[in-house]
């Protein structure tokens, strides 16, 4: 890691198995905190510039040279040179959950072009294992989200155990008008050659077709999370619709050796390793029960990988934003069994529970908690921890206005809160915008490389 993201831990600290992360990445200028520190105003273009060239040198100084840029073209090339010269993940420190794990991106853009040209806000799209992938700017439409005109949007992959960086950039074809569609690209990134890059190959995915379209190519199958699947020495991948079912791609011993042309040739004449499984009966039907406006799905669902990345784990508030008062949703968990078999899969009923059963903990009888953004712990067999938002009446404008944001850790055999962590405000007074997910990396990570927070509040202290 960089020196300045480096704390040693003593030796007799472990680092939890497990660990929660926010997606939303934060943004620190380098260059600003360089001018608080120096006490002095920035002036000049040529200022910033100098100062960006000495951030982006004690930079690259303090990182390894194998960063990569997986893209075409020279123009492409220099601009994301720069991003990687100009840019260092890292994770000031790890904290037990419920308390939630921070990447932040240090930056100190280079001033050959105008700084609205650089990406201004980044997300984890996914995490396994010791990669990140970090998608920055707006990775779906291929153009950033905040820049008034420039480059792509593009993803970053951020290996901590090795902490290196490599820029992902792949060609995002529109002619569908942003219709989901059955009809995609598989794209296998070749390593073995001199120059990596990235071969592509049309696919047909076995989606349900969208019953209210008039062409049977479209599908409702939009992409929540993705996952990925160990299993005979090989990693297979899952991308998750949580009100559709799961989408899997096996990427079998012919898949890996894909690089090579001859073993492509292979794939395309067999066919592509791919399989959709619907969620268990009755979890599908959500879309079309919520109606108008409908509330993401991520808010009351999610997935996660278990038993040594080989199943799958679903939970669900059932009767979610249905009318329903919250005491009487039910939480739901499912197992997914033998995802990879195309015909052996199998769903199984691990435990229901209504949501008002959950709160037996004094401190939280009286408080107006909604619960929403359920992500199920992959150590402790019966904790799910939610994202609870505690709300409070404004007088002066007569409504209810969101005043706390909670991580309750609640156990659904004790059906009670075993921990708790209450999320700091935002400078504006505002709460946190937190959107949660587990993660194991601290398991691939050089242990003293990073500052490990001990004392988190446990069963409702600090509420």
């Amino acid at each position: 890691m960089p020196e300045s993201c480096k704390h040693k831990i003593p030796l007799p600290v472990r680092l939890p198995d497990m660990v929660l992360v926010d997606r939303t990445v934060r943004f620190v200028d380098e260059v600003e905190a360089l001018i608080e520190e120096e006490g002095c105003l920035p002036g000049t273009r040529r200022w910033r510039s100098k100062h960006s060239r000495n951030c982006a040198g004690r930079k690259a100084a303090s990182r390894p040279s194998d960063t990569d840029i997986a893209c075409d073209g020279a123009h492409e090339a220099a601009y994301f040179d720069d991003i990687l010269r100009g840019t260092e993940p890292c994770l000031p420190e790890i904290t037990d959950a419920p308390g939630v794990v921070h990447l932040s991106i240090k930056y100190a853009w280079p001033t050959s072009r105008p700084q609205c040209y650089y990406p201004c806000n980044a997300s984890i799209a996914s995490c396994h294992r010791s990669l990140f992938l970090v998608c920055l700017a707006d990775c779906s439409s291929g153009f950033p989200a905040c820049c008034r005109r420039g480059e792509p949007g593009f993803y970053m992959v951020y290996n901590t155990w090795a902490n290196s960086t490599a820029i992902l950039l792949l060609s995002i074809d529109h002619r569908s008008g942003h219709r989901p569609t059955n009809k995609a690209t598989l794209f296998l990134w070749d390593s073995r050659a001199t120059v990596g890059k990235w071969i592509p190959e049309e696919v047909v995915l076995p989606l349900p077709a969208d019953e209210e379209a008039d062409a049977t190519s479209t599908t409702s199958f939009l992409a929540d999370m993705e996952l990925a699947l160990s299993a005979y020495n090989s990693i297979s991948f899952c991308w998750v619709d949580l009100v559709t079912g799961v989408l899997v791609y096996k990427r079998t011993a012919a898949a890996a050796a894909a690089a090579c042309d001859e073993a492509r040739q292979r794939l395309q004449q067999h066919g592509s390793s791919f399989h959709f499984i619907p969620l268990p009966e009755g979890c599908d039907a959500a879309r079309k029960l919520m109606g108008e406006p409908m509330i993401p799905p991520k808010w009351y669902r999610s997935m996660c990988c278990v038993n040594n990345e080989t199943a799958l784990k679903f939970v669900s508030m059932e009767g979610y934003n249905q009318g329903i008062p919250m005491a009487d949703v039910t939480l739901s968990m499912w197992i997914l069994e033998h995802p990879l078999s195309p015909t052996g899969w199998k769903w199984h009923l691990s435990q229901s529970v209504r949501i008002g059963d959950l709160w037996h903990s004094p401190p939280y009888n009286d408080l107006k908690l909604m619960p929403c953004y359920p992500v199920i712990s992959t150590q402790q067999q019966h904790v799910v921890y939610f994202t609870v938002i505690n709300y409070d009446y404004n007088h002066k404008w007569e409504l209810m206005e969101a005043s706390e944001l909670y991580i309750l850790g609640v156990d659904r055999n004790l059906r009670g809160v075993v921990s708790s962590f209450k999320a700091p405000n935002e400078g504006d007074g505002d709460i946190p915008a937190l959107r949660i997910f587990t993660s194991d990396f601290t398991g691939y990570l050089d242990k003293e490389g990073v500052h490990f927070v001990q004392g988190v509040p446990k069963g409702g202290r600090g509420c």
